[in-house]
């Protein structure tokens, strides 16, 4: 067979103080009945639920950031999977040049994709079995009910739903091509930017453009943050205060993100365009958040209770 060769979207970052030890088109899913509840546990900050592989359960995080669905080499070496060719795999920090196997059915929840070809990664970089892509999520509704830590993966329908006002829940549009989403109604302290959001990534970070584009005496750079890639790498990104990111009618208050050259903005289109990458840092402050590939459309339900000061306050006007 011949190699194949494939180049993937920048997966997720995690991040971590630098003082201490050291982040295509897509098609809906095949088979599957109106709504699959995952009951999730939650990895660091991130969201991981039950993916079975061949019929083997294996725990899974669910990336809203990657084109791609990929593997770890302890769930390819346990069930002896067959490689095909060879994939680029495009992170955030750097890329990695890696072997694709042969998967023959994925089932989550009552959902299943059948004859995949997945990119491999090792365990200790991914931290978990596998992550889920836009190859496996696109044209779906996925909801992260952070209140009672569940995932949620359904059909997306014509309308989001009947849903009554609430002034607790906003739903913005998001438009964008095979699952990469944006929102363009997004200001930073006043500086306008576009705006990503990316579950698999921990924290919330900044490009270089947005930065330049914020004033230095109100943005003074904190302490030094090491991102870090699931394609492996280093980077070491500074903390910025923020004092408002405004997406919509959505207000995040006081809150930081981090300045990096990674994950390359360029990727996007962006080039020296402000840009902000919204993570779980700000997102885990709402009771769910739940994303319509189909309707462009993502929707924050804020939590009754916010208890944590470090994390950014939120409001809805």
């Amino acid at each position: 067979m011949a190699a194949a060769f494939a180049a993937l979207a920048p997966l997720g970052a995690r991040a971590q103080e630098a003082s201490s030890s050291s982040a295509s088109s897509a098609a809906a899913p095949e088979q599957g009945t109106e709504i699959t509840s995952l009951r999730a546990r939650s990895d660091s900050t991130l969201l991981a639920a039950e993916v079975k592989i061949n019929g083997r359960p294996y725990r899974f995080i669910v990336d809203t950031g990657a084109e791609r669905s990929v593997l770890s080499d302890t769930v390819v070496n346990a069930l002896a999977l067959q490689k095909v060719g060879v994939a680029n795999v495009h992170g955030v920090i750097r890329n990695l040049t890696t072997d694709m196997v042969a998967v023959k059915q994925l089932d989550y929840g009552t959902f299943t994709k059948q004859d995949m070809v997945m990119p491999v990664i090792p365990r200790s970089l991914l931290k978990a079995d596998g992550y889920l892509g836009l190859d496996v999520i696109n044209n779906t509704r996925v909801t992260f009910d952070f209140r009672h830590q569940e995932l949620r993966i359904e059909r997306s329908k014509s309308v989001f739903g009947p849903v009554p006002y609430d002034s607790q829940v906003i739903v913005i549009r998001a438009p964008g091509k095979a699952g990469r989403l944006r929102s363009n109604d997004c200001l930073v302290d006043k500086v306008r930017a576009t705006a990503f959001i990316d579950t698999g990534a921990e924290v919330s970070i900044g490009n270089r453009a947005l930065q330049a584009a914020l004033k230095p005496d109100t943005h003074p750079e904190l302490q030094a943050v090491s991102l870090f890639g699931v394609t492996g790498g280093e980077v070491v990104g500074r903390l910025v205060p923020i004092k408002q990111v405004r997406i919509g009618d959505l207000q995040f208050n006081d809150g930081n993100i981090v300045i990096s050259d990674a994950p390359n903005f360029d990727d996007w289109g962006l080039q020296d365009k402000p840009a902000v990458l919204i993570g779980m840092d700000y997102m885990r402050q709402f009771a769910s958040v739940a994303i319509d590939y189909r309707r462009k459309e993502i929707r924050f339900e804020l939590a009754s209770a916010q208890p944590d000061a470090a994390r950014p306050r939120i409001l809805i006007s």
